[in-house]
């Protein structure tokens, strides 16, 4: 199977945890099935607040809870690395940083203890608005420039997925904020591809006026205010 069709096949697992994932658990669970193909031996990923969730695989338990407690000072840190991210989407420590991140203390406390060569960001943003990161850290081989193209691709779907997660949690309120529902997020997929409303509707067996309105709907919940912004679900600078 080759690189593209594989990562066809990953953006659509994406697409339908975004769209059919209940909660969390479920959401993340794809996620880290997904990243798999790249290769990782950690991984973290957040969710904005108001949902404020996180997920880990590989990391050890006291190295998770010292994470928890010097977040502020590794945020700091990474900052440059987040900034690349913002602009690109993904970033590496190693590229942006170079050999003096030995000597930061996220190097000492959460590379080293894990055996880390590599670390990899990715910044999950829908219409220029963050919902979510992603990290990734690997021992021997470091992330190349494949692997920062593929998880790149799949930073559209990534978002969709963050942006479900955080959105549909409840608020201060207590009242629920709309989350995507399973159609909207099949729309969203052809749309992605480059089909039109009415190409929509036939694909689907629906009618022009419904997808019309489905697109509407995908505007307002995604904070997206042109079909051009909807497509990429575009990470901004």
């Amino acid at each position: 199977m080759s690189d593209a069709l594989r990562d066809d096949d990953a953006s659509r697992v994406l697409l339908e945890a975004a769209a059919t994932a209940s909660d969390f658990t479920a959401w993340q669970g794809a996620v880290f099935e997904v990243l798999e193909t790249v290769g990782y031996d950690v991984a973290f990923v957040k969710i904005l607040p108001p949902a404020g969730a996180f997920a880990s695989r590989g990391f050890e338990a006291a190295v998770l809870a010292r994470t928890r407690a010097r977040w502020s000072v590794y945020e700091r840190e990474l900052m440059p690395v987040t900034r690349a991210a913002q602009r690109d989407g993904v970033a590496t420590d190693d590229e942006v940083l170079g050999p003096a991140r030995r000597r930061l203390a996220y190097h000492r406390d959460l590379v080293e203890p894990q055996r880390g060569t590599s670390s990899l960001y990715a910044h999950l943003a829908v219409g220029g608005r963050e919902v979510g990161g992603l990290l990734l850290g690997r021992s021997g081989s470091a992330f190349n420039a494949t692997d920062l193209a593929r998880v790149r691709r799949w930073i559209a779907p990534l978002s969709l997925g963050a942006a479900a997660m955080a959105w549909g949690a409840p608020s201060n309120d207590g009242r629920a904020t709309p989350a995507v529902t399973a159609r909207e997020g099949e729309v969203l997929r052809l749309v992605q591809l480059g089909y039109t409303n009415p190409e929509i509707a036939r694909s689907l067996g629906s009618s022009p006026n419904t997808v019309r309105n489905q697109v509407s709907s995908l505007l307002r919940k995604l904070g997206a205010t042109t079909r051009a912004e909807l497509v990429g679900l575009t990470v901004r600078p």
